[in-house]
């Protein structure tokens, strides 16, 4: 892939976007109103400047099928009418309000300045601001503060909380692989200084989840460049990926002298413990939400109602001993939770949108490689909330 000279100009705006994620409050336990807030701000300046380049290539071809169940899903949550939560509605549609903002203003951007800059400028802007996000984690594990943080559950970096720090971490891999294509030769050191950085931060997160992705990322792009890359890319290729996971494995060995999950190795040894707390409280969330699909399969209990339901199951976690344990009330499998509230059409679409962002995902790889990267983005889907 040709590389691509910097323009003086203001594409940065476009990037600056991606700083809403890791926007905090000292003030506040629920960052995502206050980021929302921050990225419709962001977008203001970005959308100004989008606005003032004319365009020149053809329109961005749209699959239909896709186009259609994106369409359909908000649909789905009509069962609300049936279940008696129509009530709430109007609060769920909200929810979807972020991400069709998100889809709508990523599909102007193409249009007005083509998808190699997208590329160019989205990979930069994800690195830098990942970057910046796990060195902080990082000094925050070590106990190293250079501002006021969140103190929910550490470590978290910005936003105090180690699960919102994996899922966000977890993205950015596929992007400083992206970059690789936009920098010149000698700017290889830094991007892998800020790999390391990303991933050993991922992995002092010890979220077991995110662990086990970021080695399947990497055993997927291994074949990819095995089957791929003539004999001298695939090394050339290969082992400065590996040398970067191991590096930050290696890191994140260091005992951490703040966090929720100290040892690395008793953490991964958890995964098979039936006794550990994470896994039966998950399980339990779990069964009950297959039980509550057997009992409503095609309405669903309702929208907003699986907290409230789940007691009705296993009702002995909510005693003045263990209520301090139950945070997050909430199916941990998002797949589950929308067939558990609104019945077996919300997850079909659900599933459906997924398979086929992955199909065509697969086929613009054929011509840019970049999509392919892009795959992985879709890996942290296996990720939410599980």
């Amino acid at each position: 892939m040709n590389k691509h000279k910097t323009q003086n100009n203001y594409d940065w705006l476009v990037g600056l976007i991606l700083v809403s994620p890791i926007v905090f409050s000292t003030k506040l336990l629920e960052m995502d109103n206050l980021q929302k807030l921050v990225l419709f701000i962001l977008v203001i300046p970005a959308f100004l400047y989008l606005n003032k380049i004319k365009v020149n290539q053809e329109a961005i071809s749209v699959n239909r099928t896709l186009f259609i169940s994106l369409l359909l899903f908000p649909f789905t949550f009509f069962t609300s009418f049936l279940n008696g939560s129509s009530g709430m509605l109007l609060l769920q549609l909200t929810y979807l309000l972020p991400s069709v903002f998100i889809l709508i203003f990523t599909l102007y951007t193409l249009i007005k300045i083509g998808e190699e800059k997208f590329f160019k400028i989205i990979s930069f802007s994800v690195v830098i601001v990942s970057t910046l996000f796990s060195f902080i984690g990082l000094l925050q594990v070590m106990s190293m503060e250079l501002i006021p943080l969140p103190q929910i559950i550490i470590p978290g970096s910005t936003i105090g909380h180690r699960g919102f720090a994996a899922e966000y971490l977890l993205p950015a891999i596929p992007f400083l692989l992206i970059l690789k294509n936009y920098i010149k030769k000698d700017y290889t050191p830094l991007l892998l200084f800020a790999g390391v950085v990303n991933l050993s931060f991922l992995f002092f997160t010890r979220s077991r989840s995110a662990l086990g992705l970021s080695i399947l990322i990497l055993i997927v792009l291994s074949v990819y460049i095995i089957l791929k890359k003539d004999h001298k890319d695939k090394i050339k290729t290969l082992v400065p990926i590996i040398g970067v996971y191991i590096i930050a494995f290696l890191l994140s060995l260091i005992p951490p002298v703040k966090g929720e999950r100290a040892d690395f190795g008793a953490n991964v040894t958890s995964v098979v413990d039936t006794e550990n707390r994470s896994n039966k409280m998950r399980m339990n969330f779990w069964d009950a939400s297959i039980k509550m699909i057997k009992e409503n399969p095609i309405t669903g209990v309702g929208l907003q109602k699986w907290s409230g339901i789940y007691p009705k199951y296993y009702g002995n976690e909510f005693v003045d001993s263990q209520i301090y344990f139950i945070h997050s009330i909430h199916s941990h499998n998002d797949f589950l939770e929308l067939f558990a509230e609104n019945g077996f059409a919300a997850p079909l679409a659900y599933i459906t949108i997924i398979l086929l962002i992955i199909y065509n995902l697969y086929k613009k790889s054929k011509s840019n490689e970049n999509y392919f990267l892009y795959y992985f983005l879709h890996l942290q889907q296996l990720d939410s909330h599980s």
